[in-house]
């Protein structure tokens, strides 16, 4: 069906100048009706055994027919807002999983020294306070 269709679309949409073509070719042609009844008949048969290729030539023509005609859909703002928060909330959780994990190293750090000065402590939390403000 769509190669039938197809040709017929063909036949109709490509004008056939039998007298331009005669002159291009410098012949004698005859241009009468039964000249161009064969070249229509021959590009029905060439768009019946192109179907597919007509096929979507048409298809993309309703397509740019109809992005033309209808908007494309807006996307919905409380979605994205949902799915930064999302983000957000994901991003901030590992960050607390993080730092747990550095605050835990600083616990067993100082359990393990027996003897430890002051100035070794005022270190280990100045480590643990940088890696609290740098969000890396």
């Amino acid at each position: 069906m769509v190669g039938l269709i197809s040709g017929i679309i063909l036949t109709q949409l490509i004008p056939i100048n039998l007298d331009a073509v005669a002159q291009a070719a410098g012949d004698e042609v005859d241009t009468g009706p039964s000249s161009e009844a064969a070249i229509r008949i021959t590009l029905a048969l060439i768009g019946g055994f192109s179907a597919d290729l007509m096929y979507r030539i048409l298809n993309r023509l309703v397509e740019a027919v109809q992005s033309l005609l209808s908007p494309s859909a807006l996307r919905d703002p409380n979605l994205d807002r949902e799915a930064v928060r999302t983000q957000f909330q994901r991003e901030q959780q590992q960050h607390m999983q993080t730092l747990s994990r550095e605050l835990n190293q600083l616990q067993q750090q100082l359990l393990a020294q027996d003897a430890i000065t002051p100035q070794e402590v005022q270190r280990l939390l100045g480590r643990f306070s940088d890696q609290l403000h740098n969000k890396d």
